[in-house]
């Protein structure tokens, strides 16, 4: 009977030790804060609640394995550390990731737009020295004929010209010819005759 109750003594006191732990673990939840938590330059990231120098703490930025520079100074169960924006051209939301290998916390950090309003139109500059003429391209092919257009009205009559040179009568030289084929006619007779 006697060992019966040391043994369920050293279950409860067991027990009890293993309920402190439980809530000393609690206690000592993983998380990190940043300060500040908004801006786009340089951010300061405080943990608790993690394993100590003995496992390295590291920062990545929106994604575990995007792991960026960190300056990192260690406490018992803490760290501080430091990082620069490495997206200050992105506005928005970030995630912030510590991780020491074991325990990791996250905390968002929100990257505010510096882009200013456009300025107002610069003066136009004056205009700038002409560059040198370009080398002269090849002739082209010439192009097919065109259609024939449709005739034009006909012109006005041209002066009269002078007079011609007065021509032989038709009939003068058809008497002659006669005249001269009859005494043919009659030479030929005479010579006949003679014979």
């Amino acid at each position: 009977m006697k060992r019966f109750r040391l043994i369920t003594a050293i279950l409860l006191v067991a027990a009890l030790m293993s309920v402190a732990v439980f809530n000393s673990n609690d206690a000592y939840a993983q998380s990190i804060s940043l300060s500040p938590t908004s801006g786009f330059s340089t951010i300061t990231i405080t943990g608790s609640g993690f394993m100590g120098s003995g496992y390295p703490v590291t920062i990545a930025w929106d994604t575990a394995d995007n792991v960026i520079p960190a300056v990192v100074y260690y406490g018992e169960v803490d760290f501080t550390a430091y990082i620069t924006v490495p997206t200050q051209t992105e506005p928005g939301e970030h995630l912030v990731i510590a991780d020491d290998g074991v325990y990791s916390a996250t905390a968002t950090f929100t990257v505010i737009d510096m882009t200013g309003s456009q300025g107002p139109q610069g003066i136009q500059g004056t205009q700038g020295l002409a560059g040198p003429q370009g080398i002269a391209g090849n002739d082209g092919i010439p192009g097919p004929m065109g259609v024939q257009g449709p005739q034009g009205p006909q012109g006005p009559a041209g002066s009269e010209g002078p007079p011609g040179i007065p021509g032989t009568s038709t009939a003068g030289i058809a008497g002659v010819v006669v005249a001269l084929v009859a005494l043919g006619l009659t030479a030929l007779r005479m010579i006949t005759k003679r014979l």
